[in-house]
């Protein structure tokens, strides 16, 4: 009868352990996107806890009460080693970018992607070089992926193309050591559509002139 008994520790706890986990992330998106206390999640991080000691209280070998309760470890280093793997793998693979914006050209640019008769992409090394036209528009034959580790690796770089071919760097906006008149990139948005991205919009302006284009739009 004991033996029985100590057996449905491990059932109900195996039970409260999923019912634990099935509530616990409904709750994480409630707080992280509403805001407040977390304490639904201390609340079923509890019951699991509780499930655990059940669990533990049983008559099954040890190895199954560790593998029982103590699961999500190996799925959080399973899960760690995929995306540093994948990392890896997509880094290898992605090409950087680089753009050449017309000297003294201000406003928005437009890159537009997988154009049928866009311009071939050149190559720098392995940086891709985009030549944004006098209207602030790249049309490019590029197929860019949608994809988080790829995007994340292009590591574009932004310069200022005179008419002699000389380059100059240009300043991200966020950049610290960026003055108020100074001219620099700021990043606004992609666009993406069945696994790949269509377009994608920055911006060419002083900080100042940033916020005077968004106040009169």
């Amino acid at each position: 009868m004991k033996s029985v008994f100590l057996s449905n520790f491990f059932i109900i706890g195996i039970i409260i352990e999923l019912a634990a986990v099935i509530f616990y992330f409904p709750a994480y998106r409630s707080f992280y996107y509403g805001g407040g206390a977390p304490f639904l999640q201390i609340f079923f991080g509890l019951v699991y806890a509780v499930g655990g000691y059940l669990i533990f209280k049983s008559d099954v070998p040890y190895f199954a009460k560790l593998a029982t309760v103590y699961w999500w470890i190996a799925a959080i280093i399973g899960w760690v080693s995929f995306y540093f793997i994948s990392y890896g793998v997509e880094s290898m693979r992605s090409t950087q970018e680089t753009y050449l914006i017309p000297e003294r050209y201000r406003g928005k640019v437009m890159v537009y992607y997988n154009k049928p008769d866009g311009d071939q992409p050149s190559y720098d090394g392995k940086r891709i070089v985009f030549k944004v036209k006098e209207d602030g528009t790249v049309h490019t034959r590029l197929l860019r992926k949608n994809n988080h580790y790829y995007t994340n690796n292009l590591n574009p770089l932004f310069y200022y193309l005179s008419e002699s071919g000389e380059r100059k760097l240009l300043k991200l906006h966020n950049d610290p050591s960026l003055q108020k008149d100074e001219v620099a990139l700021h990043i606004s948005r992609y666009s993406f559509d069945d696994g790949q991205v269509i377009d994608q919009e920055f911006f060419v302006f002083t900080l100042d002139e940033m916020d005077s284009y968004y106040k009169n739009r």
